[in-house]
């Protein structure tokens, strides 16, 4: 919202905040329009100073150059910390984007160093978490509205604070002109794995809303295979299952296997996807563009 603000837009939020509150579509071409805005913003980012900079040059290797300032600043920051936490706490801050990019995206202390287990990382973590610098989801073992009881902080996922600096560090080293890279991106034409930025996008967008981020794990009787709720959010006595799809939304093994575990404890799905807004039976598709209204 304050994106757009930025740049002279303030129409479009309450337009569909309404469709959102009926459950009712915009209409596509409305829809391609206020998504190829989002995506800008996914690719440009919220840090003020980018924007500023964005709406006054629209031009993509300027507000590169004041990400990677930003990005320089969060590093010092890091290396004030006493030995032996800042070290990894640097790793840690390397290593968060390219596990985004697998499809297991949750963290992985042998992806920061070899041999390492979770508690080695607690204090590094917390730090952060608490920096916001990133921003951590937990997993819960038993999905209810008093699901803090239930939290595996063992278990966790971490996404950047800012998706348009994460979109830098995946950019970071391209010697081109970034101005056709970024347009690529923001009109979905570049071959890239789209699901690691509409995540951390949604987490993103989840924190600025106030939720805490938790995840579930989960498996059936008749299968071995793990399953994964995205995020799990609280209203009243109930909890509200998200999954999040830069694809093809219409499938979603773990969400129907959720619904059938866990019957009676919750009242609407979400599958936060990039098409129009449709409602079918208990699951309702949103585009992310409407994620700021859970």
């Amino acid at each position: 919202e304050e994106f757009l603000w930025a740049l002279g837009d303030e129409t479009t939020i309450p337009f569909i905040r309404k469709a959102f509150e009926k459950r009712e579509p915009v209409s596509d071409p409305i829809h391609r329009k206020i998504l190829n805005r989002y995506r800008e913003y996914m690719a440009v980012g919220g840090m003020p100073q980018v924007v500023s900079q964005y709406v006054r040059t629209k031009d993509f290797n300027t507000i590169d150059r004041e990400k990677k300032l930003i990005w320089t600043l969060y590093n010092n920051d890091v290396e004030k910390i006493p030995q032996p936490n800042d070290t990894k706490v640097s790793a840690i801050l390397k290593t968060v984007p390219f596990l985004l990019g697998k499809k297991n995206k949750r963290f992985s202390p042998n992806a920061v160093k070899k041999d390492s287990r979770m508690d080695d990382f607690d204090n590094p973590l917390e730090w952060l978490d608490q920096s916001h610098i990133i921003n951590i989801c937990k997993n819960v073992t038993d999905p209810s509205p008093i699901m803090e009881l239930d939290v595996d902080a063992h278990s966790i996922k971490c996404y950047i604070l800012d998706t348009g600096l994460l979109v830098f560090k995946a950019t970071d080293g391209n010697k081109t002109d970034l101005n056709e890279l970024y347009k690529s991106f923001i009109f979905g034409k570049l071959s890239v794995n789209e699901g690691m930025f509409f995540e951390n996008m949604v987490a993103q967008e989840l924190t600025a809303s106030g939720h805490e981020l938790r995840m579930h794990l989960f498996t059936i009787p008749e299968s071995t295979k793990n399953y994964e709720i995205d995020f799990l959010l609280k209203k009243g006595k109930k909890i509200i299952p998200v999954e999040v799809k830069s694809g093809k939304s219409s499938t979603h093994a773990s969400l129907d296997h959720f619904m059938s575990k866990y019957k009676g404890r919750y009242d609407e799905c979400f599958v936060i996807h990039t098409k129009d807004l449709r409602k079918e039976g208990k699951v309702t598709y949103i585009p992310i563009y409407m994620t700021m209204f859970l």
